[in-house]
């Protein structure tokens, strides 16, 4: 034994036998456990639900240990499968579980099956958590105590009774909804009186006033421009001259994507709310919004590494990118492809460290800049300022002719971008892009001669070529494989003299806006009424005879011509010339602003001058337009901003976790102003 160990331990034991006999209560620290997820059960089976219905399912989400788990993603494989979580993203505390649900909505007679995977930070993540999905379609289910189910006036107020999807015990699943009508009920045609229209009569120009007379006598072409994308109208007719990002008089400020919201304040900063994952400091809940007191206007912006003014912001799938007045981007949040720029991590910018000067600008190429750029769940597409296009992301859905998997990505490489990014291929018809627009996995751009093209997967004939969705039991996808670029892609057939000046996209459906201020859309409809058609037809554009002068133009109803549109998920939203927006499509979070979660748009007496005006409130004239998945917000003309919709994150900004939008009392003066200044 070493001398001197010896002499410490008899020293030590010593000190020990002088202590007085006593008894001791000793706090000894002891770290927390680790999250420990638990998902049960590990297969869900819907059984049998209505075609063009939905049912929903839920599954527990458990954490056994007492650090807080947090769910990143909830991911399906196949991605066509006609499954959906409610949420993808969760925060669980030590010892507590959640509830997730998954919705079923099935388009064809058929079996079908996915496996739904959970992603997540729980000390057990060598073990993959998954849960398969089961269920089938059937066109021959009937819930016969449904029948006669319809709505009826009670004095002032509409009820309305809708099918919720699927039947428990030849049961059918139903709720009833009561939307107050300010001008009486009709209880013979069982809708709201249209009250009398008194709005403004004046259109926003880039700064100055116009008559909407003007409109009509085509004395302010100029007046048609993207609300919030960028210019579109650089049009060979002499229509319109381009227009540069600062000067976008219909862009939208606000970015309203799922779980938080951004916007742009008076001096070009950006500030997100809602889930806080990405902002510079976060409370203690990981919220901001949610709270009493915890207004936009009093949390920090964040730290984009440079001065210049932001002109407008994008979003898709978790992701973000802002273009600056002077034509540069810089993107960040999930990386899933979006981002353009080679990263290990799965989100950008949870850590301050990667923000800043350390948040590498968008590289398009040596001596480009963008005039606009867009962005899709898993890809993006850049507009040049010299009118052409670069896209990154999944290697399937740029119109390349490279295909993969869904990791399989052009632009998280070093060495990819820049002048290595190959301009996209549209032919030898000599006409610039105006405008782009990207949503789910599908892109389209517009030309100088007023005609589009749209790339990608062709799931419900959203490319309106008049192609099936599938090709020899194979997602049809265009711009995946040589030779279907360029002048192989043909424009999409609008009909005789329609010159589109705007084009927008949903998830699985694709709108323009023309020259006339009227619209037209095609692809995924159903009977939420995607295309706002007045029929529930699950699908257009997937035939040649559905499309050109068969193609219907959605009736907005004869009160103004529209300005801009908008749609990113399942509903659509148009901005008029008289300072007012429609909107329509699926409304399950009140995101159409009517004040009920009923879609509007597969029934005739849903559309035209039957479909109202969302009330904005009290002399709110609207000039700034975006639709989230989820959420709709406006601008006025005079900066202010309004949300509804979807809420539990407080990404509404208005301090509660409170939907708007979808009961009565919540829109018009009662919808809060959101300060972001």
């Amino acid at each position: 034994m070493n001398r001197q160990f010896g002499l410490t331990l008899l020293y030590i034991s010593i000190f020990i036998t002088a202590l007085p006999n006593c008894s001791c209560d000793v706090e000894v620290y002891s770290p927390p456990s680790p999250a420990l997820i638990v998902v049960m059960p590990d297969e869900i089976d819907f059984g049998a639900v209505a075609v063009d219905s939905f049912a929903s399912r839920t599954f527990t989400i458990l954490n056994e240990g007492k650090a807080t788990l947090s769910v990143s993603a909830l991911t399906l494989d196949p991605l066509e499968a006609p499954f959906a979580p409610e949420r993808n993203t969760y925060t669980i505390e030590g010892e507590s579980s959640v509830d997730a649900i998954i919705h079923f909505r099935p388009t064809e007679d058929d079996s079908y099956e996915a496996i739904l995977t959970v992603s997540h930070d729980a000390s057990n993540n060598n073990e993959p958590k998954t849960v398969t999905l089961k269920g089938r379609g059937a066109s021959d289910l009937v819930c016969t105590s449904c029948d006669g189910l319809e709505s009826e006036c009670q004095e002032d107020t509409l009820v309305s009774y809708e099918n919720i999807g699927g039947c428990e015990e030849d049961q059918c699943l139903y709720q009833s909804t009561e939307t107050w009508c300010a001008c009486g009920c009709d209880a013979q045609a069982l809708e709201c009186i249209l009250c009398p229209d008194a709005g403004p009569t004046e259109v926003w120009d880039a700064g100055s006033f116009v008559t909407v007379g003007e409109v009509d006598a085509g004395l302010a072409p100029n007046l048609v421009i993207d609300a919030g994308s960028g210019p579109t109208a650089a049009l060979d007719a002499g229509i319109s001259e381009p227009v540069s990002p600062e000067s976008e008089s219909y862009r939208a400020v606000i970015a309203a994507n799922i779980e938080r919201t951004c916007g742009i304040n008076a001096s070009g900063e950006v500030k997100c709310w809602g889930k806080c994952d990405l902002a510079p400091s976060c409370p203690p809940d990981g919220m901001w919004g949610n709270n009493a007191g915890e207004a936009p206007a009093d949390m920090p912006a964040l730290n984009l590494g440079f001065n210049t003014p932001v002109a407008s912001i994008k979003w898709s799938g978790f992701a973000y990118c802002v273009l600056t007045t002077n034509n540069y981007a810089k993107c960040w949040g999930n990386n899933m492809g979006s981002l353009g720029f080679p990263s290990d991590e799965t989100v950008v910018g949870a850590d301050p460290a990667q923000m800043g000067a350390n948040l590498p600008y968008l590289d398009v190429g040596a001596g480009l800049t963008i005039q606009k750029l867009d962005l899709a769940f898993n890809h993006g597409c850049a507009l040049l300022t010299n009118g052409k296009v670069k896209c990154w992301g999944a290697k399937s859905f740029l119109g390349l002719g490279l295909s993969g998997g869904l990791s399989d990505q052009l632009g998280d490489e070093p060495g990819e971008m820049g002048d290595a990014l190959p301009f996209l291929d549209f032919g030898s018809h000599g006409h610039e892009v105006v405008d782009i627009a990207l949503a789910g996995e599908n892109s389209c751009a517009l030309f100088s001669n007023g005609k589009v093209k749209c790339w990608g997967r062709n799931s419900a004939g959203q490319l309106g070529i008049g192609e099936p969705p599938y090709v020899l039991g194979l997602a049809n996808t265009r711009g995946d494989a040589p030779d279907e670029m360029g002048d192989n892609l043909p424009f999409v057939d609008l009909g005789e003299d329609v010159f589109a000046i705007q084009v927008t996209l949903g998830i699985g459906h694709a709108c323009v806006l023309t020259f006339d201020q009227r619209v037209k859309c095609w692809g995924a409809n159903n009977e939420w009424g995607f295309l706002g058609q007045g029929h529930d037809l699950p699908k257009i554009g997937t035939e040649l005879s559905e499309m050109g002068d068969n193609l219907p133009y959605t009736d907005l109803g004869s009160q103004g011509g529209v300005l801009a549109l908008f749609a990113k998920g399942t509903h659509t939203c148009a901005l008029f010339d008289i300072g007012k927006i429609k909107c329509w499509g699926d409304n399950w979070t009140g995101m159409l602003g009517y004040e009920d979660v009923n879609p509007r748009g597969s029934a005739a007496a849903e559309m035209g001058d039957n479909l109202p005006f969302v009330d904005l409130g009290t002399d709110f004239f609207a000039m700034g337009l975006t639709v989230g998945a989820l959420s709709t917000c406006v601008s006025s003309m005079t900066d202010e901003i309004k949300c509804w919709g979807t809420n539990p994150n407080g990404e509404l900004g208005l301090g509660d976790t409170a939907n708007r939008g979808d009961n009565y009392g919540e829109m018009g003066d009662n919808l809060p102003v959101i300060n972001i200044d």
